[in-house]
């Protein structure tokens, strides 16, 4: 290794592989200075569908039915086809004309490897080039993928990068390196880098805020929920809400079924086939047109294009219903989803903030629809991503990729910057809806950075128990106890048997800076003078992941493609961690929503409808909710993990690309799934 390769700063490379580009922005890792990496290749003017200064990702048919690259030369005679639909296993995009195009290159693997490896090569020349004017060398990849990718195409993608990689020094200390990163994730991870930002969302100090995270894109909609709460100065507290969501639609299946209209107009009406050319006229003034929209309501509109033949021009006229067909054609399933999920978080709290990003979220028409939803729900209008950060606003992800490397922490130095561990206890009530269990508003402090907190209490037999975390409670004052609105979910334990016990919390150190949890619970005489029974369980080693920014139970040895913890972690009588059971989330949607809906009656904001005598029983139950039996037997809350990647987990393969599995589940205080 040479003396410059010594003497060069460690910088992190963060990748957003999009439907018509591709964005790459390195981050100093010392500093956090945050540099797009600009395409001087592009042509000025050389595809509106994306900013200047991206890599155009799209790849063309040739006319002997071959996959070519041809860099940011716009091929007005092939058919353009998205190159990262090339990185999917089942290449469905919900077109059908382009899913029989793409169904042609089955067994044609290894040209399609070439072409997506000349793309990456395009983009790794440019940053080799970055680098060496700068003195830089990059020591760790951040890629973000759509939420719905499976574990082998998070494969895929990763060896893909990993392969060209190896082509330049320029990467030598990243080999090994890659982390894999939500996009929706990644984009919110950049938003909370600028604290001028959060200000401007997060008005009020210490009071907790849903997130909802809206990324319209190209071909998808991807998105999260965050929990986030502005502390006194710059410091947040955030973590992930529930599991990270996506749609399929978007402004290029919106383009497509104009694509689609203007073919049978030309065909009917004008009694011509268009040429490719006129196709790419079309289409070209057909994005010029949408962008310039003033209104979120629908007009005829008038496309033009050259007519080489009769040297003159064809026009195409979609009426405003046409026009309106058009659009919820392309983007109804994902706005759809999106009012879905608004629904969800303010069922979990009044204080919801919409964040919209994304090409196809500039756009007028999409973002009247979400302001209706705003007005109809009375939450604030969506926040703007793209005019608070202003120029390369289209980088936000792969900053956020980026930056997510950087606070790769160890478990001691999350818990020495403020984490808190306590335990909640939860007893059953009666709902609507059936028997649910109600947890408490704050939890036993039971470990922070002052070490262990012992707690003893009587139970009846009924009681759940469950650890959570607060990842900054002790920061910046000390709590004698960890409030509920800000924690999140470890794992929870087997119902104490009735009796008195003491419980504690301790780290156990494995050396090298990683950390386990050790779980002690001790069985007591009534009156707390003996102890008549020990038992140890753990220790489970801690792992700190950057998405959620949460450190969690590393499942590693115990998961296995038979076994899901989506719904949460629970730990036996013996000692194993197991899945929680399904119906346990239904628990704490019913939970959550009889807290909000209690919150509101306090505040007399609205009458909830929960009928009065279920009301009155759950008064009556909580005067006797030590002395009953449960009646909520098998039902578990949802514990927390880290988002699913590469390797963990079975692949989903009936979830198809509008992914909304498991995401009703999601919705808690907590967190997500391993």
């Amino acid at each position: 290794m040479s003396n410059a390769r010594t003497r060069s700063e460690a910088a992190i490379l963060g990748i957003d592989w999009g439907s018509t580009a591709i964005r790459a922005t390195i981050c100093i890792r010392k500093t956090k200075e945050l540099h797009p990496i600009w395409n001087h290749g592009a042509v000025p003017g050389h595809d509106i569908r994306y900013q200047t200064g991206a890599f155009n990702s799209t790849l063309y048919v040739d006319d002997r039915g071959g996959i070519v690259y041809t860099g940011e030369v716009y091929n007005q005679s092939c058919t353009p086809i998205p190159s990262k639909w090339f990185l999917c296993e089942d290449r469905e995009t919900g077109n059908p004309l382009l899913d029989g195009l793409l169904a042609k290159f089955t067994g044609m693997e290894k040209r399609i490897r070439r072409a997506l490896e000349a793309i990456v090569r395009t983009v790794f020349q440019e940053v080799t080039t970055f680098c060496t004017d700068r003195a830089l060398h990059i020591d760790e990849i951040g890629l973000s993928h759509p939420a719905h990718w499976t574990a082998q195409e998070l494969s895929n993608y990763e060896n893909l990068i990993a392969a060209v990689m190896m082509e330049s020094n320029t990467f030598t200390k990243a080999h090994g390196r890659i982390k894999l990163h939500v996009e929706s994730l990644a984009s919110a991870h950049f938003l909370f880098s600028s604290p001028r930002h959060m200000k401007q969302i997060l008005t009020k100090v210490d009071e907790p805020c849903h997130l909802v995270f809206l990324d319209f894109g190209g071909h998808t909609m991807n998105g999260c929920i965050f929990s986030a709460v502005r502390r006194s100065g710059d410091e947040l507290n955030y973590f992930q809400v529930g599991e990270p969501f996506t749609a399929h639609g978007g402004t290029q299946l919106w383009e497509k079924r104009v694509d689609d209209f203007a073919t049978n107009y030309a065909e009917k009406s004008l009694k011509s086939t268009l040429l490719p050319s006129q196709r790419a006229d079309l289409l070209e003034m057909f994005h010029l047109k949408i962008k310039r929209l003033q209104t979120g309501l629908f007009a005829s509109m008038v496309l033009h294009a050259e007519d080489p033949d009769n040297h003159g021009s064809i026009s195409v006229h979609l009426r405003a219903t046409d026009a309106r067909q058009c659009f919820l054609d392309g983007l109804e399933t994902p706005l759809r989803l999106a009012r879905k999920k608004i629904d969800a978080a303010v069922a979990l709290g009044s204080n919801v903030k919409i964040v919209l990003s994304g090409g196809s979220g500039k756009n007028v028409l999409v973002q009247a629809n979400l302001q209706q939803v705003c007005a109809q729900l009375k939450i604030d209008e969506p926040f703007l991503f793209y005019e608070a950060v202003g120029e390369k606003d289209s980088f936000n992800i792969s900053k956020g990729a980026a930056l997510a490397a950087v606070d790769n922490i160890m478990a001691k130095e999350f818990i020495d910057r403020g984490a808190a561990f306590g335990f909640q206890t939860g007893r059953p009530l009666k709902g609507a809806n059936g028997s649910f269990i109600s947890w408490d508003n704050t939890a036993f402090l039971a470990l922070d950075s002052d070490g262990p907190h012992y707690f003893r209490k009587r139970y009846s037999g009924t009681t759940r128990l469950k650890i959570v975390c607060d990842p900054q409670l002790q920061a910046s004052a000390k709590w004698d106890h960890v409030p509920a609105t800000c924690c999140y979910d470890i794992l929870e334990l087997a119902p104490p048997t009735k009796g008195h016990w003491e419980f504690c919390l301790q780290l156990h150190d494995f050396g090298d800076g990683k950390l386990g949890l050790t779980i002690r619970k001790n069985k007591l005489s009534w009156k707390g003078k003996a102890v008549l029974n020990k038992m140890t369980y753990g220790p489970f080693p801690l792992e700190y992941d950057t998405s959620s920014r949460c450190c969690l139970i590393n499942l590693d040895r115990v998961k296995t493609e038979s076994t899901d913890f989506e719904n949460g972690i629970f730990l036996t009588e013996d000692g194993k961690l197991v899945p929680c059971d399904p119906e346990a989330v239904n628990d704490q949607i019913q939970d959550l929503q009889k807290e909000n809906n209690d919150r509101l009656q306090e505040s007399g904001g609205i009458n909830t409808s929960m009928p009065q005598k279920v009301k009155g029983q759950q008064e009556k139950q909580g005067q006797q909710q030590e002395q009953q039996e449960s009646r909520a037997a098998g039902k578990r809350p949802r514990s927390t993990s880290v988002s699913q990647t590469r390797g963990r987990g079975k692949p989903h393969k009936k979830s198809g690309r509008d992914d909304d599995r498991g995401q009703e589940p999601a919705y808690k205080k907590r967190l997500m799934k391993r």
